[in-house]
């Protein structure tokens, strides 16, 4: 097995790159092989990512190109428990070809913490870790023995999530079974479970410890547009140890996503209340991190939908500007995805 410590999302990128330069893409670490026909390289070796800081979630790197605003409201459409494809749709539209009736997802995380089984596994987790802080049963499933019976488009790439208190700090370790670098493993996954830790610890009062990613098969495809991701970031060149674009370099910040807990489930319902995905401008929010931050972001990207990636922009500026927040993570990564799109237009 490899393993990947890093500070962060950002740290954890640059070294799996420069991994696969130096050491796994040699022959006798990497094959190729082509489930269901499409083509990937496959690390022979399972692969654990360790994030000793995962609140830091949001990759700048703009090669990959990541969609913040993507990321982010998928993040808190999994903390709800939807599994809709309309609502988080306005934000990825590409997203609808996972679905069998372009309606649901099989496989949606939300629905499977939350009531895939009838019961809510998050609730029934805090609930154990409160009665029992050093138990080793806090697992959440996801991958439900009737996946092995095929038949649908979407079956959960992560199959489980090992939950611990220790030391005042609470542990996720996330299983998977088949892991896209460049769209999952340093996309999605990243925000998706850190978010998720961070509101189990807020629901514990505890701190944030540590992120493991378990890779069985970490991989990236050859073909179609995640092919043609992967050989954009290979096109960027050899990264550094410490990528020009990190959080340190950049003296980036973060805001807690969580202040008061009932608060913030309150809030989290109604911003993601909407069946379209999108949200409205006058609605008001107590919990610093959806008010100065996810919401104005939602924002602008309803703006980038509506008018185009300028008035996005001009708009987000002014509000990061207004909340005194230039170097908060997440709005520097809006404002630098929406830039690469007034620069593409402008070249174009």
């Amino acid at each position: 097995m490899w393993t990947i410590v890093a500070r962060n999302i950002e740290e954890a990128w640059s070294l799996f790159r420069l991994h696969l330069n130096e050491m796994m893409w040699r022959e006798e670490h990497v094959r190729e092989v082509s489930p269901r026909g499409q083509t990937t390289l496959e690390v022979t070796e399972p692969v654990c990512t360790v994030y000793c800081i995962p609140t830091e979630r949001v990759l700048l790197d703009p090669a990959r190109d990541c969609n913040p605003f993507f990321h982010l409201y998928e993040s808190l459409w999994i903390l709800a428990g939807y599994g809709d494809v309309e609502r988080v749709a306005f934000y990825a539209p590409g997203i609808k070809q996972f679905s069998d009736d372009e309606r649901t997802f099989n496989g949606a995380y939300g629905v499977r913490l939350r009531s895939y089984w009838g019961t809510d596994q998050l609730e029934d987790l805090v609930t154990l870790l409160r009665r029992d802080p050093d138990t080793r049963r806090g697992v959440l499933q996801l991958w439900d023995a009737a996946d092995l019976q095929g038949g649908s488009k979407d079956h959960p790439c992560n199959t489980a999530i090992y939950v611990k208190l220790r030391e005042g700090k609470l542990n996720i370790t996330v299983t998977n079974r088949s892991n896209d670098a460049v769209w999952g493993c340093y996309g999605a996954n990243a925000v998706q479970f850190s978010v998720l830790q961070e509101y189990l610890a807020a629901r514990l009062g505890v701190r944030v410890g540590v992120y493991r990613q378990v890779s069985d098969s970490l991989h990236v495809y050859v073909e179609g547009e995640a092919g043609a991701a992967w050989r954009k970031v290979e096109a960027a060149g050899r990264p550094s140890l410490l990528p020009d674009y990190s959080y340190s370099v950049r003296g980036l910040s973060t805001l807690p996503m969580i202040v008061r807990v009932e608060a913030f489930e309150e809030e989290l319902r109604l911003i993601t209340s909407r069946a379209d995905g999108r949200v409205e401008e006058g609605w008001r929010f107590t919990q610093p991190w959806l008010r100065h931050v996810a919401h104005p972001m939602l924002l602008a990207h309803q703006l980038y939908r509506d008018e185009g990636p300028t008035a996005a922009l001009r708009g987000l500026e002014l509000t990061t500007q207004r909340h005194g927040l230039e170097n908060n993570d997440w709005l520097t990564a809006g404002k630098q995805w929406l830039d690469r799109r007034v620069e593409s237009r402008r070249v174009a």
